[in-house]
C-alpha cells in the first residue's frame, strides 16, 4: 500500500502566504509519504517551476492531479471555459507524470435534479473520452 496526501490539506496556509505547494511536497517527503495529490487551484498559487523542482528534489511522485471545475454549470460560457481548463489540467497532469486525475464536476445548482444528472452523465462521458 502507498500513502499520499492531498495538497488541499494545507490550503489555508497557502492563502495566508505562509507556505506554498513546494513546501507541502517537502513536508510530505519528510513524513515518509510515497506521493502527493496536487489540486490545480493550489498549484496555481505557486511560483512556476517550484513544483517540478520539489518533486525532483524529494523523489516523490504525483499520485493524482485534482481538478475542481464548474463543468455542470447551467451557463454555457462558464462550461466552455471549464472545458478549456480541464484540457489544460490534463496536459499539466501529464507533464507532472501524475498517475491519475481526479475530477470534481460541481458544484451542483440544486435547481433541477434531472437536468443536473443529465449534464453530469454527459460531462463524465465527454471527459472520459
Amino acid at each position: 500500500m502507498k500513502i499520499s496526501v492531498m495538497s488541499i490539506a494545507f490550503r489555508d496556509l497557502y492563502r495566508k502566504g505562509e507556505m506554498d505547494i513546494s513546501d507541502f511536497i517537502r513536508i510530505c517527503a519528510q513524513l515518509g509519504l510515497d506521493g502527493v495529490e496536487i489540486t490545480q487551484s493550489d498549484e496555481e498559487r505557486s511560483v512556476h517551476g517550484r513544483v517540478e523542482h520539489a518533486l525532483e528534489e524529494t523523489g516523490l511522485s504525483v499520485s493524482s492531479y485534482n481538478l475542481n471545475l464548474p463543468l455542470l454549470s447551467a451557463d454555457e460560457a462558464e462550461r466552455t471555459e471549464a472545458w478549456r481548463a480541464f484540457q489544460g489540467g490534463l496536459r499539466r497532469a501529464e507533464a507532472l507524470r501524475a498517475r491519475s486525475v481526479m475530477l470534481f464536476l460541481g458544484p451542483l445548482e440544486y435547481t433541477d435534479p434531472d437536468e443536473e444528472r443529465r449534464r453530469w452523465i454527459e460531462m463524465c462521458k465527454v471527459c472520459a473520452a
